[in-house]
This record gives structure tokens, C-alpha cells and sequence, in this order.
């Protein structure tokens, strides 16, 4: 294997590691994914470059905070290896992953099947009961963002990219204060309508978008994929709008009922959740279950 990259020219040294780099991941807004492979270790890692060091140090840290607790990685956490800054540029060592939710979406011609659905949204929930045990909010919950593991651990669920995660705590542990106008973050299709109208992000908010997220990946689409604002500047308020306004044939199409009951029941709860209260995330889970087996896949 040693001799496989012998040849590279891309080297990357992160505090004396040296990283060869074998090819680019992903790019985009949070900056550029590349694949390497460490020459000491002899082992693959993913590594995250951002011009925004600011941004890229904050979820290194958020990364640090929520591996605190041994039980991390089992509860749906990457391991994060290593951080560095230079003059313009800083990178975070990460743990190597899958694909992602979004593109086995893709390869399933847009379509999950339900029992699969209703596993991943199992999991899914358990990932954010335990970003949110530890005082977070991860604010861009999206399939993108769930990446499944490699190799041993291809049937592991992560959650990943915390660049605008925060903590919904003050220093003195009480939550933070209700703000009726802050900035949109996060990504439209999915986010809450409490979210969208561009209300303080609490953690109602990531049930929401769960529910949102998985009538997606079993319906392929969603009623606002195509939205437009008459007025460009209202853009956020009409979409919340639409959200609020949304019937359930527009929201769930053909789906099973089985399946629009549990999205329902889920949705709802999120909806009358106080904006500082903690979700049932038992009742949510309990909801999962019963409808893996209510729809003939057994115990889940």
C-alpha cells in the first residue's frame, strides 16, 4: 500500500503528519472534502479545508465538545483526529466515511423503501437525542449530512458538518432567550417553518426536520422543492407560509397511512413543543417502532 502513493506530489503536513492527498471529496460553501491517505499510520482519513478559519475551528471544537463522552462515537459521532491553521487556510482531520444519505437516495432513483426509511429515521433521531443531551443544536439537519461508515461499519449512520451547530444553552445553563428575527440558516427544504420564518433555532426544530427528511426519502420530493416568493425579499416568510399552509395531500401524496400517521403524530409534537422544553424523544421513537411493525417489517 506504502508504495501506492509513493509517487504522489500532493503532499499536506498537519502539525508533522504527513497527508498525501488522493482526490476531492466535496466542495462547496463549507469549503473543499479531500480523501488522504496519512504516510506514518498508513491509514485513509478525510480531511476538511475552509478559508473561513473562524467557522472551521468552531466545529472542531463542537466536534471536541461532543466527545466528551465515550459513548460518542456508538451514538452516531465521527472521530475528529486533528486541527490546523495557517495564514489563510485551516483543516480539520476527520475520520474517513461513506456515502451519504442523500446519494444512496440518488442510486435508489430517488426512492427509499419504507422498511429502509424507517430504520434510518430510527437512527437519525438517535443521532440528534444525543447532539442535543450534550447541549447542541446542529441547525442543517439534511440527508447530506448523514454519511454512512466504511468497510465494518458500512451500516453505521454519522452525523456530520457542525459548521453552524450551537449550543442552545447560556453559560449558566439556562436556555437561550427567544429571538422573533434572526438570520435563515441551514437548508430551506428541510428546515422547520418556525426555522424558515426565521425564529431562534431550538431543538423542536430538528424533529421537524426529521419528519421533513423522511417523508423525502420515501417520497422522493417535497411540496416547496420549487418555491418562489412573489417578492423576493419576503422569500423566508412565504415559504414559512407555505409550510404552515401545506395539506396533507400536498405533503404526503400516495404515501401508506401507516406512514403519514407517524409523520403526523411527530409533526404535531414538534409543532406544540415550548420553545425552550426538551422533545419526547421516546414518544418519537416509540412512533418508529410501532410503525415498522404495524407496516409487516417485524421488529426493528
Amino acid at each position: 500500500m506504502e508504495n501506492q502513493y509513493k509517487d504522489k506530489e500532493n503532499i499536506l503536513v498537519i502539525n508533522s503528519n504527513k497527508y498525501v492527498i488522493l482526490r476531492t471529496m466535496g466542495k462547496g460553501g463549507f469549503g473543499t472534502i479531500y480523501e488522504s491517505y496519512e504516510c506514518t499510520s498508513k491509514k485513509k482519513f478525510a480531511i476538511k479545508s475552509s478559508s473561513n478559519k473562524e467557522q472551521l475551528m468552531h466545529e472542531f471544537k463542537i466536534y471536541q465538545l461532543l466527545h466528551q463522552d465515550s459513548s460518542s462515537y456508538q451514538n452516531g459521532i465521527p472521530h475528529v483526529f486533528d486541527f490546523q491553521q495557517e495564514k489563510d487556510q485551516a483543516f480539520m482531520v476527520l475520520q474517513l466515511l461513506g456515502d451519504s444519505v442523500q446519494t444512496r437516495h440518488e442510486k435508489l432513483n430517488s426512492k427509499m423503501d419504507f422498511r429502509t426509511t424507517l430504520t434510518l429515521g430510527y437512527r437519525m433521531l438517535s443521532i440528534i437525542e444525543y447532539v442535543h443531551s450534550k447541549g447542541i443544536v446542529h441547525r442543517d439537519l439534511s440527508p447530506d449530512n448523514f454519511l454512512f461508515g466504511l468497510e465494518e461499519e458500512k451500516e453505521n449512520l454519522f452525523l456530520v458538518d457542525f459548521g453552524l451547530a450551537k449550543s442552545y444553552l447560556l453559560e449558566n445553563g439556562d436556555h437561550i432567550p427567544f429571538n422573533p428575527s434572526v438570520s435563515f440558516v441551514g437548508t430551506e427544504r428541510f428546515a422547520s417553518k418556525y426555522a424558515t420564518a426565521r425564529l431562534e433555532y431550538c431543538r423542536r426544530e430538528e424533529i421537524a426536520s426529521l419528519c421533513y427528511i423522511l417523508i423525502y426519502l420515501a417520497k422522493g420530493s417535497l411540496p416547496w422543492d420549487d418555491f418562489e416568493a412573489d417578492i423576493p425579499r419576503f422569500f423566508y416568510y412565504c415559504l414559512a407560509m407555505k409550510k404552515a399552509n401545506v395539506t396533507n395531500e400536498e405533503l404526503y401524496g400516495e404515501l401508506p397511512f401507516d406512514f403519514q400517521e407517524m409523520i403526523s403524530k411527530m409533526l404535531n409534537h414538534a409543532h406544540q413543543i415550548p420553545f425552550a422544553d426538551k422533545p419526547d424523544y421516546d414518544f418519537c421513537k416509540q412512533i418508529i417502532y410501532q410503525t415498522f411493525g404495524i407496516m409487516g417489517y417485524g421488529l426493528l
